[in-house]
């Protein structure tokens, strides 16, 4: 945290060189590997999904779980979770419904300049 992407690549060169071949599993210094965090993460979404069937749940975190959670909700590749931007205290709404996950709003900050839609406030 904190470094620049050269920072990283001169302190670290064996992990850069791993995170290049495998994003996936190159883990960083008191880190896990993303696919042992999005195991963990799913794990978390589907116990919360099933005590909560039909309810509306508020879970907070940050950028890497909700980008690995919707990869593995949406069953797209682990190694392309990059592609989901996740800006600082964005709000992300997904209905798990028995026929799967439907992403109903996304990385969406309108709520801090408070010109948040009531169609997505419970």
């Amino acid at each position: 945290e904190g470094m620049t992407r050269e920072e990283i690549q001169k302190r670290y060169p064996g992990l850069w060189q791993q995170r290049k071949k495998d994003p996936t599993m190159a883990a960083p210094p008191g880190g896990e590997p993303l696919v042992v965090m999005q195991r963990r993460v799913m794990a978390s979404v589907q116990e919360i999904a099933q005590r909560h069937l039909g309810q509306t749940v508020l879970v907070c975190t940050h950028a890497g779980p909700i980008r690995a959670a919707l990869c593995g909700l949406l069953g797209i590749d682990l190694r392309r979770s990059w592609q989901f931007r996740t800006d600082n205290a964005s709000l992300t709404v997904v209905a798990i419904t028995e026929e799967g996950a439907v992403i109903e709003a996304f990385n969406d900050t309108r709520h801090l300049s408070g010109s948040y839609p009531d169609s997505l406030v419970p």
